[in-house]
């Protein structure tokens, strides 16, 4: 029998597609010696420590101390227990479209351990979906530099078949991460390899000695393979 025509292609898709690459970069390198993939949910109270020792001590010494020697990427993986999780990932990926390091500068504001509990349970339980997008509006997008609030807010908009403008997006996170068999957060996964014993209580020298002994040991891209000798 004949198969039936396909579906028209959906509004929603049409304006939603994601282009490039997922992820959100924190530090990039064309021939890294060492590549490592975090996923974070925006309100776990393990991924705002960890963020702290990472943004405030770790990713400032690779900085200095191996310029581009790592590519670091973090994932978006909101828990179904945190339900306010999602709708910050939504205002996290509508910053995104406009500006990444935007959008890195909103997940700090989020995991900022002196406000954080403004994203609570108790404080988000009676307020509305709208409510959220426009808490987290007023709070932390109209202090962004480069961002325009109202282009961002409509990305956050209700569509007529689901979701809202950044959700196809927000499906993609999800899948890479169950297609990649990541469940919980934090979680790293270090050069293709999950590695379960990296931990959000890790000090600055625990991170240098993890690094070190994970292919990153100087500063630099890795050497092409078969690249002429410089001697």
């Amino acid at each position: 029998p004949a198969h039936p025509p396909p579906k028209p292609r959906s509004k929603m898709a049409a304006a939603t597609a994601a282009t490039g690459p997922l992820g959100i970069k924190l530090l990039a390198s064309a021939a890294p010696r060492m590549t490592i993939a975090l996923y974070m949910d925006p309100f776990c109270p393990f991924c705002s420590r960890e963020w702290q020792r990472l943004s405030k001590e770790v990713l400032p010494w690779l900085k200095a101390e191996r310029a581009g020697a790592v590519d670091f990427t973090m994932y978006l993986l909101p828990q179904p227990w945190h339900p306010q999780s999602g709708m910050l990932c939504e205002g996290a990926l509508a910053v995104q479209e406009q500006s990444e390091k935007a959008a890195v500068d909103f997940l700090d504001a989020v995991w900022d351990p002196t406000t954080r509990s403004q994203w609570g349970d108790d404080v988000t339980y009676t307020m509305s979906r709208s409510d959220v997008y426009d808490a987290m509006g007023e709070k932390i997008v109209s202090g962004l530099a480069g961002i325009d609030k109202a282009v961002w807010r409509k990305r956050l908009e209700p569509l007529a078949d689901g979701g809202v403008g950044v959700t196809k997006t927000l499906k993609k996170y999800i899948k890479h991460a169950r297609m990649t068999g990541v469940h919980v957060s934090p979680t790293c996964i270090t050069n293709g390899l999950q590695d379960d014993s990296v931990s959000s209580s890790w000090t600055l020298d625990q991170w240098k000695t993890y690094i070190n002994e994970n292919g990153a040991s100087e500063a630099g891209p890795r050497a092409a393979v078969g690249a002429p000798s410089t001697e």
